[in-house]
């Protein structure tokens, strides 16, 4: 089977999926039920108080109209937008890359970037707005509390706008409606802009990947449980598995971003620890912190062992993206828990090297030791959160430059996967092709890499579509039914509506000191310097006494707002 074929085979597979999971939910409107079709590629596809119990109305986008260009031919105009820079150092957007020259030929705007390493951004555009001076006038905004923000009058309201310019917003409205709950303040308001991430895992996950070919250097079988990992994973420590003649210069296993990477191993165990930051809705619609159930200790123990036995990089709670990346290209690392898209890249690296047999691929999330078959969390319902700053001097012109970018089909398709007859070409039926500029890269990149070093897939690129992206996640037929393995296994992230004022004060003045007591105390647990025999009792009850139970109860009237909003888990 060709590979477009395959991959159109991954939406069609991606639309059933997505079925199944919300066929457990109340019964769907004609408008709610779309949303299990979100993913087929289709053109565009792409409040209250804490009791209030309507959903508080929804922009009119029925009369919006966003023709491009926005400043005419002949005319120039800037704005300035900050964001974190290209994942692909190498090309830094402030070098105009031809996405963006792209962009900005449709919409005559030009674009001063203010751009910093990912990295970064979050502490740089914090202080920035705490400043609240010379603000760019389109930021990032994901690290913000855009609520308080908002009320406070540093972000523009753009409901307006939406009503006025929102032409390509309505289309994803319509197919995704979902958006618009988690976009809503409980008055209303609007001070973000956000597009769909549902699909995203379906085009190459985030969880276990492994050296497929030192399992094939040992007769070993590719482990499905948490017992059979361990055993894979000592021997790959034990008995030579790159093959070199040393049968001490490999490491098991490694990871990278803190202690929170090292969460993921709770999904063997149903527990929702890392992109739902331990919260989970029991079968009676109430909020759980999971780190407080026995199966938290369970996983903890596990992995604790893995760090004690040597099983475990001991560097995996330090190690930078940087670092992940130059040990995984080094040959003596036989497994991590991150993204399948970087194993194409780290493949054709090993291979340049002369390492030819490298096979770094996705498998499957262990089952653990209670039968649970594990699961891989979405990263969220939507992606991105884009505001239009108090300093802004031309907000029209600013919020129909984001809207074009965040939801235009064209946009989408630029910003996902290049431009065409460099990176892509389009056959008679309409289907995409990656160029040879991806697939046989003359400078060697990967393919990721050389869809970001001409400003593709970016931190623009936000409107995550399925179809799209596996052109360039999947590199060939064995890539995507690695990623299809996974399917079944793939659940939604537990989704919170916006706090109001108070809330977000609660929050941040309970959470923020439980999730540094927590991180610190799983990573003296994981690492050995604390014992889980003698301190876990004292652990879970120095969270709740920290306020844990209080922070429940706040997450428990979002949770409910958000289901009276029109939202479906």
């Amino acid at each position: 089977m060709s590979k477009t074929r395959r991959i159109y085979s991954i939406v069609l597979t991606l639309a059933t999926v997505l079925v199944l999971l919300c066929s457990c939910a109340a019964p769907k409107t004609g408008a709610d039920a779309s949303s299990a079709a979100a993913a087929a590629p289709t053109a565009g596809s792409a409040a209250a108080d804490a009791g209030q119990t309507q959903t508080p109305p929804a922009a009119d986008t029925s009369g919006a109209s966003n023709p491009m260009p926005i400043i005419p031919a002949g005319q120039t105009q800037t704005i300035s937008m900050a964001c974190p820079d290209n994942y692909y150092s190498a090309a830094p957007t402030t070098d105009e890359l031809p996405a963006w020259a792209w962009i900005k030929e449709q919409t005559g705007v030009s674009v001063n970037w203010q751009v910093v390493p990912n990295s970064e951004y979050s502490t740089t555009i914090q202080t920035r707005m705490a400043a609240g001076v010379d603000l760019p006038d389109i930021l990032s905004a994901g690290s913000l509390d855009t609520t308080i923000y908002g009320e406070d009058g540093m972000l523009v309201e753009l409901s307006p706008y939406l009503e006025k310019y929102g032409e390509n917003y309505a289309i994803i409205a319509e197919t995704a409606p979902n958006v618009k709950p988690l976009m809503m303040t409980p008055s209303g308001s609007i001070y973000h802009l956000s597009t769909t991430r549902s699909e995203e895992l379906y085009a190459g996950a985030q969880g276990w990947e492994i050296r497929y070919d030192w399992l094939e250097n040992l007769n070993l079988e590719m482990p499905v449980t948490t017992d059979d990992w361990y055993q894979v994973l000592k021997a790959f420590k034990e008995q030579d598995a790159n093959l070199d003649g040393d049968p001490n210069n490999e490491v098991p296993m490694t990871t990278m971003s803190n202690v929170t990477n090292i969460y993921r191993w709770g999904n063997c165990w149903g527990l929702r620890l890392w992109t739902s930051d331990g919260f989970s809705i029991d079968e009676n619609g109430k909020v759980q912190y999971d780190f407080l159930k026995d199966e938290a200790r369970e996983m903890t123990e596990y992995v604790a062992r893995l760090f004690k036995e040597g099983l475990m990089d001991p560097e995996a709670i330090t190690n930078t993206s940087d670092d992940l990346t130059s040990k995984c290209i080094s040959n003596n690392y036989g497994s991590t828990l991150y993204w399948q898209e970087l194993c194409p890249t780290w493949n054709i690296t090993l291979h340049n090297l002369g390492i030819t047999q490298a096979d770094w691929g996705q498998t499957r999330t262990p089952v653990g030791p209670n039968g649970y078959p594990g699961h891989i969390e979405t990263r969220g319902y939507v992606s991105g959160q884009w505001s239009i700053s108090k300093d802004c001097q031309d907000v029209d012109t600013a919020f129909r430059w984001l809207e074009y970018v965040l939801y235009n089909e064209a946009a989408t398709v630029t910003r996902t996967i290049g431009i065409e007859d460099m990176t892509y070409t389009v056959d008679d039926n309409g289907g995409y092709h990656m160029t040879e500029f991806v697939t046989n890269n003359p400078d060697g990149l990967g393919y990721v890499e050389a869809i970001r070093s001409i400003g593709a897939w970016s931190p623009v690129s936000v409107c995550n579509r399925a179809d799209l992206i596996a052109l360039f996640k999947l590199a060939d037929d064995k890539e995507i039914a690695r990623c299809e393995a996974v399917y079944d296994q793939i659940i939604p992230k537990t989704e919170f509506a916006i706090s109001t004022l108070d809330e977000s004060d609660a929050i941040t003045r309970l959470y923020t000191d439980i999730t540094t007591y927590r991180d610190e105390m799983m990573t003296k647990f994981f690492l050995g310097t604390e014992s889980i025999d003698e301190k876990w009792e004292e652990f879970t009850r120095t969270l709740e006494s920290m306020g844990i139970h209080d922070v429940l109860a706040v997450k428990q009237q979002q949770y409910d707002r958000l289901l009276s909003f029109g939202y479906e888990q």
